[in-house]
């Protein structure tokens, strides 16, 4: 899914720099696996977001506490990691 955004400027020098829209490739996220202090960042900032978490245990051997599982009510958009 790509998002488009029309650039306006009020100065017609600024204008020539920029032709056409600019585009964000975006993908939907439902649901996602984050840390501890990513879901409680999330659960403080945005908590309608969230649909339903659950703990995911980690690996045995790894170390480390696991990841949460979030789903979401409605879906995210975010950027294409590079």
């Amino acid at each position: 899914m790509s998002i488009f955004f029309k650039t306006m400027s009020s100065s017609p020098s600024r204008s020539k720099a920029r032709r056409g829209p600019i585009t964000l490739d975006a993908i939907p996220v439902h649901e996602e696996e984050l840390t501890a202090a990513q879901f409680l960042r999330l659960a403080k900032e945005n908590p309608g977001l969230i649909k339903s978490s659950s703990a995911v245990m980690p690996t045995p051997g790894k170390p480390g506490f696991g990841k949460i599982l979030v789903r979401y009510l409605h879906p995210i958009y975010k950027t294409k990691s590079a």
